[in-house]
């Protein structure tokens, strides 16, 4: 799995360090090489800081971008946890102090991978994902409000579903 992988800052080799995980957004995002503000604060901190690109990322072909379609939170969840136990198989990281975060898409994922492997994610930060997906239309039509008063005419055409 492609991923951006970051030290922490004095990193010493037979060291076991906390990781976090970044899931992006999108589905169909993408960790760009670049440097992560964030993610240098965390390295700065002492974490081992891991930013996948995880089936459904786009840049990597179209084939891999479907990937997940149909699969949310199956196949960019194994890939996630395959890219811990990586980090913890080869002494980076501390199985114990393993947390995961991620806004929008990247959201739903940590919300899957908290759901699906207890185990392995000792804390997940879910920032504005979808969690239940059905319930979704009929709360963003009651939050609908027409800044002039027109109740009818703004909520027109949207149904709750």
């Amino acid at each position: 799995m492609p991923a951006i992988l970051y030290k922490p800052v004095n990193y010493q080799p037979g060291t076991r360090y906390p990781t976090v995980i970044i899931a992006h957004g999108g589905p169909e995002g993408q960790t760009a090489l670049s440097a992560s503000p964030s993610s240098l604060y965390l390295a700065d901190q002492g974490y081992v800081v891991l930013e996948p690109n995880f089936r459904g990322s786009t840049g990597y072909g179209e084939r891999f971008r479907n990937a997940n379609v149909e699969d949310s939170g199956g196949g960019e969840i194994d890939d996630i946890v395959a890219g811990v136990k990586y980090l913890v198989d080869t002494g980076l990281t501390d199985p114990k102090r393993v947390g995961i975060s991620g806004g929008s898409h990247g959201g739903t994922v940590v919300a899957n991978a908290v759901a699906k492997f207890p185990d392995t994610f000792a804390v997940g930060i879910e920032k504005f994902g979808v969690v239940r997906s059905s319930t979704l239309p009929a709360v963003h039509q009651s939050q609908l409000r027409d800044p002039l008063g027109d109740e009818d005419g703004w909520t027109a055409g949207v149904e709750a579903g």
